[in-house]
């Protein structure tokens, strides 16, 4: 009777695999599907009604607003963006978009915080195409549950004057969201959040990155087929300890 070894098993997949034409190995392109969306058709808002967000020096004490408008995505995704009808009153042109996870029905958690320095158009009286807020973290959002996403005047603080005024355009059609507002106090949450319903106009895009993430495949294609059982047969009783001794 013939032994194959575990050696000579290597051998013949590594044959059987020089054999076969190799294919290109391409990942799966990534998807986006819109989780949430307040804007009017052609991404239209309310040019005139929405809510004022200050950023300022007061009584010794660096005051900034926040604004935060929940949502429920319908599946499970990945953020990718979320475009905002935002514009600039005055001041600085910083601003933080913030995504909350939820907590008893008002913002918790922070998921991430995207900053957008010189994005925003001024408040002129024009409609300008949304600012868009790309995550760099993508956290998953689960469908059905809720998240939220705030706007709050970007870091003024150690600026001279400080003072920056940020307008959260409303929606045309005034749908309200269940929504909140908060203040921090140099950087520290000045008090609780208090409920509300805003009509604040945003877009919030997730992303797939399209594989479900099968146990075996080993080179990113998100498919179990040859190539993986290349990398295996390659790595065929290899030992990955750091003392060879342990290898035995």
């Amino acid at each position: 009777m013939r032994v194959i070894t575990d050696r000579g098993i290597r051998g013949h997949i590594l044959f059987a695999l020089s054999v076969m034409i190799c294919a290109r190995v391409m990942s799966p392109a990534a998807t986006t599907v819109v989780l949430f969306d307040n804007f009017e058709s052609g991404d239209r808002y309310n040019l005139n009604a929405g809510e004022i967000l200050n950023c300022d020096l007061y009584q010794g004490n660096w005051m900034r607003a926040y604004e935060a408008v929940s949502f429920v995505p319908d599946r499970t995704a990945f953020l990718d963006r979320v475009d905002l009808a935002v514009s600039l009153v005055e001041g600085y042109n910083e601003v933080d978009i913030v995504i909350f996870a939820d907590s008893g029905g008002l913002p918790g958690g922070t998921l991430e915080t995207i900053h957008l320095s010189n994005k925003m158009p001024n408040k002129d009286g024009y409609l300008y195409a949304p600012v868009a807020a790309t995550s760099t973290v993508r956290p998953e959002l689960t469908g059905g549950k809720t998240y939220w996403i705030g706007v709050s005047p970007g870091a003024a603080q150690g600026k001279p004057s400080g003072h920056t005024k940020v307008f959260w355009h409303n929606n045309g059609v005034g749908t309200t969201q269940p929504s909140a507002n908060n203040w921090t106090r140099n950087g520290s949450w000045f008090v609780a959040w208090t409920a509300g319903n805003y009509a604040c106009t945003m877009r919030v895009v997730g992303g797939y990155s399209g594989c479900a993430r099968p146990r075996s495949y080993l080179n990113g294609d998100c498919k179990v087929n040859l190539a993986d059982l290349a990398i295996l047969a390659e790595d065929w009783l290899k030992c990955g300890r750091e003392n060879p001794a342990d290898c035995g």
